[in-house]
């Protein structure tokens, strides 16, 4: 059984050179074209983009970089390209947060079989013109003979302008050398077609092809089975063995005449598990194979479902496969040439949340009765985990793994704000809509503005906790009860249960040093990577803490400390004070869906969240918590979230933080940040809908 973590290897930033230099553009070094300042870069130097105005240049990059915007997307002019050539030993070209409307084209190995190259794509949104097919395209230099790596990771892809050319793809990657030995990454992208949406080709032995957390969708159905338009075709051509691996897990597929075809002109060794596939012309999950060749699969834990065909169809070409553990649900037919039902296959309504929200709901017939077995999995050391599902998250709950590309959880967030109908004296009661609110969970509230150029919201000072009634959660001010909870306040709310670890910790005269508390976890102690997230809480003490509160990482354990000054310096923390502690997964969380900021170089009046789930996605819900650690800086003041538009386009959004009192954030401050995943990619899935779609029936 095959176990693959070159996902995770993916999502780890890869360090510059000991020597890289951050170059900023424009400045006053760098002020004339950005192709030039590309130009005039060291191999290794970090180049960062700050103007939201468009720039009118193609842009070419031949040596190591990385070169990015922060908080924002750069906007590439109308139909001007991105183009990328590694072919140096040790090249590593990492490209973050732009807009393009041309072509993006990655050329990537050389004829050297002792180099190494590295290409990473994250955070792009890429929305071609009319006339460019093929807008995201990773091609092998011809004669390549090395290993590389190619990534596409959290970027969005609309092939929305080119509907006239049957043999565009949305995203392409190619390797039809019989040499070399490359790794093709698709990791948690948003994927749009007219035609295909997405193809790897592969002509070398020992190699890999990865497709993870993607959506994959397109605009309409075919009216007829005449194009075959394939959501995702891995395709061998590799006539040695070992046989290229070729993974599909926890992606959303759908609108497709075919979901996803596994071609073996050469040599295949393929796995499927964990996917949804849904409203399909033609076939779901297709397997064919040239005569003497070897194709063996696994198929398990996926979801198909309104497939106009055939669910699973092996063509008569006798693959050696083992299909099991897969939901069907209204299918003109579930198994096909020779495919044959798996015993612990499973026939019920998959509840969706919605027709295009492929999230389960708690009565779906796909909880808790997948294979454990089959999951995808992450070799850590001698154990075996449960990689993250769809949202990046809860890879397994109840002990047994859902079907599908999600598993299911009682965790979600979104935006509370105060009215007089809510507001009782200092608090603001959280109505139970749209979420259920239970007494066991642990709420995390953040203090959220909104706009641009408005100035400070009332009481936005105000320092916050939470506190559950018996019945009903309620967000209140510190100072009291003689202070008043305003109207039209609003707040970032996360209930989290079962995805990432909680503590509720209690203030107690063994754990209390002057201004702070000493927390004990698991996934806390000795852990200086944790990146806790802290929330006042009244219960079950009924004690007050009048101060903005932060997290300290002492050498050994994580402490939260009072960060409000008082005569003598900080309050001291009280014998009772609560509160309640989010840990993000310490395996993948970190910089997937919470990461520490940059420390501010100098004071200011805002600290921008650069981060996939967060740039240009306005209905995200972060939560934040302001950290000691690395340069002992207090930050004696509630924090604002803040997002405004920028630049010409409405949808150029950036999330910033601010200090409610107006003054200004001290140099080398620093702040823990959660996204919630599951809001922030529905929220991205919700761009996506457009008058194209033909709107089909649920399950």
């Amino acid at each position: 059984m095959n176990r693959l973590a070159v996902w995770i290897l993916a999502a780890v930033m890869l360090p510059d050179a000991a020597m890289a230099a951050l170059r900023v553009w424009p400045s006053a070094t760098c002020a004339a074209t950005l192709q030039a300042c590309i130009d005039g870069a060291a191999s290794g130097d970090e180049l960062v983009v700050e103007t939201l105005a468009p720039i009118h240049e193609d842009l070419s990059i031949v040596r190591s970089l990385h070169l990015h915007a922060r908080g924002f997307a750069a906007n590439l002019g109308p139909g001007r390209s991105l183009t990328i050539t590694a072919q140096v030993d040790g090249a590593n070209i990492r490209i973050g947060n732009f807009r393009i409307s041309g072509a993006v084209a990655v050329a990537i190995g050389s004829s050297n079989a002792a180099h190494n190259q590295t290409v990473e794509l994250r955070g792009l949104v890429v929305r071609p013109l009319a006339g460019i097919p093929n807008p995201v395209r990773f091609v092998a230099n011809a004669g390549t003979q090395s290993s590389y790596t190619a990534t596409l990771a959290q970027s969005r892809v609309f092939e929305t302008g080119n509907p006239g050319s049957v043999n565009s793809v949305a995203v392409r990657f190619e390797h039809v050398d019989f040499g070399g030995r490359p790794t093709f990454n698709l990791i948690d992208n948003q994927i749009m077609s007219f035609h295909d949406g997405v193809h790897f080709s592969i002509y070398a032995p020992d190699s890999n092809a990865f497709a993870h957390g993607n959506r994959i969708g397109r605009y309409r159905r075919t009216a007829t089975s005449a194009v075959d338009v394939v959501g995702l075709q891995m395709l061998s051509g590799a006539t040695a063995t070992p046989a290229p691996r070729m993974r599909v897990q926890r992606n959303q597929i759908f609108h497709f005449n075919t979901a996803m075809r596994f071609w073996g002109l050469g040599h295949l060794n393929g796995n499927v598990s964990n996917n949804t596939v849904a409203w399909i012309r033609s076939d779901g999950i297709r397997l064919e194979r040239a005569a003497g060749t070897t194709l063996t699969a696994v198929i398990a834990n996926n979801i198909l479902t309104g497939i106009g065909a055939c669910a699973l169809n092996y063509s008569g070409s006798s693959p050696s496969t083992a299909a099991n553990y897969n939901l069907y649900r209204d299918n003109a037919s579930n198994q096909c040439g020779g495919a044959t039902a798996g015993a612990n296959d499973v026939s019920g309504n998959p509840l969706f949340v919605g027709a295009y929200d492929f999230r389960l709901q708690l009565a779906s017939a796909a909880k808790d009765v997948g294979n454990n077995a089959e999951q995808p999995q992450i070799p850590v050391l001698l154990a075996l985990v449960p990689s993250p599902d769809y949202d990046q998250r809860a890879g397994r709950v109840d002990g047994t793994v859902d079907i599908g590309a999600h598993e299911f959880s009682f965790d979600s967030s979104f935006v509370h704000e105060t009215s007089a109908a809510s507001v009782s004296g200092n608090l603001t009661t959280i109505a139970t809509s749209p979420i259920p609110l239970v007494g066991a969970d642990l709420l995390q509230v953040s203090s959220y503005k909104d706009g641009l150029n408005k100035g400070l919201p009332p009481a936005a000072e105000a320092h916050l906790g939470t506190w559950w009634t018996g019945s009903q959660w309620t967000i209140f001010r510190e100072s009291g009860t003689l202070t008043f909870m305003p109207i039209g306040r609003r707040f970032h709310v996360l209930m989290n249960q079962d995805a990432n670890p909680t503590l509720l910790h209690q203030a107690q005269a063994g754990n209390i040093t002057a201004n702070y508390t000493t927390m004990s976890h698991a996934s806390l102690n000795n852990q200086a990577a944790a990146l806790p997230i802290v929330t006042q809480r009244f219960n079950p003490n009924s004690t007050y803490n009048n101060s903005s509160v932060g997290v300290w990482f002492d050498g050994d354990n994580w402490n939260v400390f009072n960060q409000s000054l008082g005569g003598g310096g900080a309050l001291a923390m009280p014998n009772g004070a609560t509160f309640s502690v989010l840990i993000p997964k310490l395996l993948f969380a970190p910089n997937n869906y919470a990461f520490r900021t940059t420390p501010l170089d100098n004071a200011g009046r805002n600290v921008f969240l650069d981060h996939p789930l967060l740039n240009e996605t306005p209905c995200a819900h972060p939560q934040v918590t302001a950290v000691y650690n690395p340069n002992s800086v207090y930050v004696p003041a509630n924090m604002l979230i803040n997002l405004g538009p920028g630049g010409t386009d409405y949808d150029q959004y950036s999330w910033w933080l601010e200090r409610g009192d107006g003054e200004f954030i001290p140099a080398g401050a620093a702040f823990h940040v959660l996204v919630d995943p599951q809001q922030s990619r529905r929220c991205m899935e919700d761009l996506l809908y457009t008058s194209d779609f033909e709107q089909l029936a649920g399950p």
